[in-house]
């Protein structure tokens, strides 16, 4: 079975939370709501912390209103970090030089800018769609990168699942989903997953400037 797809994440919630493989109560459907829902608050979550980890290849924004705004293709929900840039690999815009609208940037005062090289960004698209079945029959698999950050979905999961009702102690799987995230405290030396993303893709742009460092596409090779 492959590893953090749908099925083997719904396996896992099953393992964790002592439930049967064919459960009268928790049906696959009800953990692909669950599992829904905890990538939801996963993915805003690593948008915010590790946003490298989670954007995609940079795409060209298309002016609209003679330049006066570009927008992000049609049904995208941008989460987390914006990163806009003169030309793919061009500099960087700063925050205060666009204001973000939704579905459109636009800029101060209305002003009209176009860019040599193309206005392009990068960024986490919120998930469009829940795991599970779709209506022609393929299966919406889940989004979270990386796949191995896709336990997260399972604790939380979890979590919900034992607070439905107020019937059941959430708590060791909250504990879980907070060691797999930040690590266990317990232990020294063990890093949760959030250490390890920062380790591999570097700390927040406002570290990396006050390291007087920054991410690999800002290098003078890049410029």
């Amino acid at each position: 079975m492959p590893r953090f797809d749908r099925a083997d994440l719904i396996a896992r919630c099953n393992l964790i939370a002592g439930r049967p493989a064919a459960d009268g109560d928790m049906t696959p459907a009800k953990w692909d709501t669950l599992l829904s829902d905890a990538q939801d608050h996963w993915v805003r979550t690593m948008a915010t912390h590790v946003p490298a980890a989670m954007y995609g290849t940079p795409i060209e924004l298309a002016p609209t209103e003679g330049g006066a705004e570009y927008r992000f293709p049609e049904g995208v929900e941008i989460v987390g970090r914006l990163e806009l840039r003169n030309g793919r690999w061009g500099s960087e815009l700063g925050r205060s030089d666009f204001i973000l609208e939704r579905d459109r940037v636009r800029f101060p005062y209305g002003v009209a800018r176009s860019f040599r090289g193309g206005l392009w960004a990068r960024y986490v698209a919120a998930p469009a769609e829940g795991i599970g079945p779709r209506a022609d029959g393929s299966i919406a698999e889940p989004v979270l990168e990386p796949p191995s950050a896709r336990v997260l979905l399972c604790f939380r999961a979890c979590s919900m699942w034992a607070e439905r009702g107020a019937v059941r102690d959430s708590s060791p799987y909250h504990d879980m989903e907070t060691r797999a995230w930040n690590g266990d405290p317990q232990r020294p030396g063990d890093v949760g997953i959030l250490d390890a993303l920062k380790m591999q893709y570097g700390a927040g742009d406002a570290e990396l400037e006050e390291m007087g460092g920054g991410a690999w596409y800002r290098g003078p090779d890049f410029r």
